[in-house]
């Protein structure tokens, strides 16, 4: 049986089998990107901003806080998040841009200093449904009801991406509705980058897909796992995926 699951495991899956049999269950480890590690840099320098108290939460503050931060060891092999960008090949100073770029966006987007968050990069393990899921939520807090928020650093989807990218929200919901015994208003996504706010009321119908789509993709994880079936499907994500030299769909072309 697999240990848990994770919005970004389901989606691997839902993407390529093959893929997630290699990163999920295997293991295997996958270089990391520019644009994922200036998401990472950036996700944490708000985390520690929301560790400030409320009237402190401040854009020079928050400058102080990435500066340090950038120059700060960050992995196992002692390296700072300036060297790491620099190891795949970014350009440090123009990484840096960018996530700033995405701070003072955040700053017009919203006043971190008028709510007390409710949680922060929060880690949670439970079972819905007896599915273990294990998530980490970027922000949860009463504004003025319980609203659950991500932080996205990539560009807007077009609409008829959106809905794929609420069901994260969704699961991070019905979490907080066991965790907390209540059931979030709203949840949103905001877009860094752009400065995009997309955000919908928490509706039952969406909390019972969801709960749906968690319960059928762990039957069939655990029913290909029993017969180790996992075929690669080929699609437009194929030119980015590190798994691609040793993917067969790949091999024969």
């Amino acid at each position: 049986m697999i240990d848990h699951l994770s919005p970004s495991s389901i989606s691997t899956f839902k993407q390529c089998p093959l893929k997630f049999k290699l990163s999920r269950l295997e293991r295997r480890e996958e270089p990391p990107t520019e644009a994922q590690l200036v998401g990472n840099f950036v996700h944490e320098g708000l985390a520690l901003m929301m560790e400030l108290p409320a009237a402190d939460r401040q854009i020079e503050r928050v400058r102080v806080i990435m500066g340090l931060l950038w120059r700060s060891v960050v992995n196992e092999d002692d390296k700072t998040w300036e060297q790491q960008l620099a190891g795949v090949g970014a350009d440090p100073r123009k990484a840096m841009r960018a996530a700033w770029n995405c701070i003072e966006n955040y700053f017009g987007m919203e006043d971190p200093t008028t709510f007390t968050p409710g949680g922060v990069e929060q880690e949670i393990n439970l079972a819905p449904r007896g599915v273990p899921m294990k998530v980490f939520i970027d922000l949860w807090a009463y504004r003025p009801t319980l609203t659950v928020t991500d932080y996205k650093t990539g560009k807007v989807p077009g609409p008829k991406w959106r809905d794929g990218k609420f069901e994260q929200l969704y699961i991070y919901a019905i979490l907080l509705e066991m965790l907390l015994d209540e059931t979030p208003t709203h949840v949103e996504l905001l877009y860094l980058r752009d400065g995009t706010r997309l955000r919908r009321p928490v509706q039952k119908r969406d909390l019972d897909a969801t709960l749906r789509l968690l319960t059928e993709t762990h039957a069939e994880i655990c029913e290909r796992m029993e017969i180790d079936d996992f075929p690669p499907t080929p699609n437009r994500l194929c030119d980015w995926c590190s798994f691609k030299p040793i993917c067969p769909a790949h091999q024969a072309t």
